[in-house]
C-alpha cells in the first residue's frame, strides 16, 4: 500500500486513508500581519483561562501553554515544545538510535534558538477552541551531523513525513483536557522494518518536578521515580504544591505496541519531560500510510488532573462515548437506506431509520545550545532486545 492508498488494515495496524485533516485551502494567516502558524487558542478552565500559542517559528507546534498564571512549556529551542516526532531504522540491521533518523514537528537541532524552522507548515487553521495543522517535518539531525557518535542516516534536512494534528480545548475528560489527535503520514518507498512514534511529548519548566503515575484500576496517584524511561501507566508532572500539573493519557492503537509513558529530568537544563510512545515493527516493511493516535492532555491542579484521568478511564464513560460516536456516524439527514452495519443499526432508532442508515454512513468508521544534552526515546524492553542501543534518554 502506498501513502496515497485507500482504506485498509495492514498487518494489524489501522492505517487511516491518506487524506488531510485539513487542506491547503484552510491555510490562514491568523491575525492581520501575522505569519502563517501564528495563532492562539483560549478557553475558560475553572477559575482561570487556558491559553495555547503557536507560531511560524516552530512550524505550528505549540510552544506555550499557560493556565493559572503559570507557563507549562519550556521552548528554549526547536526541540522543547508540546510536539510530536518519529524515528525509524531504514530497515538497517544492528543497533537502533532514535536521533539518527528522526523527523520532528517543530524543527531541527540546527534551528536551535533561532527565528525559523526547517520544518514546513503546510496548513493551519483555528476555529473557536480547535486548531488543525499539517507540517512536513524536518529531520532532527542535518546530513553529516552526529548524535552521541551516531551519524545521521538522512541525506536531506527535510523529510517527506507529514504530521497532521487536531487540538481542541475541552474533551471527553472535561473542559480542562486537550483532545489531541495526531496522524503520522509515512511515505511510500522507505524500507523501515521498525518505526517509533513519539505521539506526543511535553517539555516543561523545572518547577514541574514532582512525578506521578495514575492507576486506572484504582483512580489513585502513585509517586514516580525520576527513571528515566517508560512504564505502562499514564504520567503526571506537577509542581511540589500540586497547584499546577499536566498529565498524558493515550488510547491504544490497534497493531501498535504501546502506549509507553516516559518521564525525564534534565537537571542542568532545568527541564522535565513526559511522552507517550507507540512502536510498529514488520520484518517485511512497515506499510506506508497515515498512522493515527488519540491522546488526552489534562491541565490544572494535581487533583483536577487526576479527576480528568478518572473520567477518561472510567469504563462506563468509555461505553457512553462509543455509543455517542456510533450515533454521530448515522446522519439523520440522510434518507433511510438498507444495509446498515449492526453497530449503527443498534445506535440509531428504527423509527428514524426503518431500514438503517446509508451504507456510506454505516461504513464510516543552529546547533544545539551547549546546555542541551542528548535526547532520544528509549525502546521498550522487547524492542531493546532487537535494537539494544535504543535505551537512551530522549532529548529535544
Amino acid at each position: 500500500m502506498t501513502a496515497g492508498g485507500g482504506h485498509g488494515i495492514l498487518r494489524g495496524m489501522s492505517v487511516v486513508p491518506h487524506r488531510l485533516l485539513l487542506t491547503a485551502a484552510l491555510l490562514t494567516t491568523g491575525p492581520l500581519g501575522a505569519a502563517p502558524g501564528d495563532g492562539v487558542l483560549r478557553a475558560p478552565v475553572g477559575t482561570s483561562e487556558l491559553v495555547i500559542v503557536t507560531s511560524a517559528r516552530f512550524a505550528g507546534a505549540i510552544h506555550s501553554l499557560t493556565w493559572g498564571g503559570v507557563e507549562f512549556i519550556d521552548c528554549a529551542d526547536h526541540g522543547r515544545e508540546l510536539q510530536s516526532a518519529c524515528s525509524a531504522n531504514l530497515g538497517l540491521p544492528g543497533p537502533f538510535w532514535a536521533e539518527a533518523w528522526n523527523p520532528t514537528e517543530a524543527g531541527s537541532r540546527r534551528d536551535g534558538a533561532g527565528p525559523a524552522s526547517t520544518s514546513r507548515l503546510l496548513a493551519y487553521a483555528t476555529t473557536g477552541a480547535t486548531m488543525r495543522t499539517a507540517t512536513q517535518m524536518a529531520y532532527w539531525l542535518n546530513p553529516g551531523e552526529r548524535s552521541s557518535g551516531h551519524p545521521a542516516l538522512n541525506t536531506n534536512p527535510l523529510s517527506d513525513h507529514v504530521l497532521r494534528k487536531q487540538v481542541r480545548i475541552g474533551g471527553p475528560g472535561g473542559s480542562n483536557v486537550l483532545d489531541y489527535v495526531v496522524e503520522f503520514v509515512v511515505p511510500a518507498g522507505e524500507p523501515h522494518s521498525f518505526i517509533q512514534f513519539e505521539a506526543l511529548t511535553g517539555y516543561m519548566p523545572e518547577r514541574f518536578g514532582t512525578f506521578w503515575t495514575f492507576d486506572p484500576a484504582t483512580g489513585d496517584l502513585v509517586p514516580l521515580s525520576d527513571g528515566p524511561g517508560e512504564q505502562p501507566k499514564p504520567v503526571i508532572l506537577a509542581t511540589a504544591d500540586g497547584a499546577h500539573a499536566m498529565g498524558i493519557f493515550a488510547r491504544p492503537a490497534p497493531g501498535a505496541r504501546g502506549p509507553g509513558y516516559g518521564r525525564w529530568r534534565f537537571g542542568p537544563q532545568r527541564v522535565t519531560k513526559w511522552n507517550a510512545v507507540f512502536r510498529v515493527a514488520d520484518a517485511d516493511g512497515v506499510p506506508a500510510g497515515a498512522y493515527r493516535f488519540q491522546l488526552h492532555v489534562p491541565v490544572g491542579s494535581l487533583e483536577e488532573v487526576r479527576a480528568a484521568l478518572r473520567r477518561l478511564t472510567d469504563p462506563a464513560a468509555a461505553a457512553t462515548r462509543r455509543r455517542q460516536t456510533r450515533r454521530a456516524s448515522c446522519s439523520r439527514a440522510e434518507a433511510p437506506t438498507t444495509g446498515s452495519s449492526p453497530a449503527c443499526a443498534a445506535s440509531c432508532p428504527t423509527s428514524s431509520y426503518p431500514h438503517g442508515p446509508s451504507p456510506a454512513r454505516a461504513n464510516r468508521c543552529a546547533s544545539t545550545p551547549a546546555a542541551s544534552p542528548q535526547r532520544s526515546t528509549p525502546a521498550s524492553p522487547a524492542t531493546s532486545a532487537a535494537h539494544p542501543s535504543g535505551a537512551s534518554s530522549r532529548w529535544k
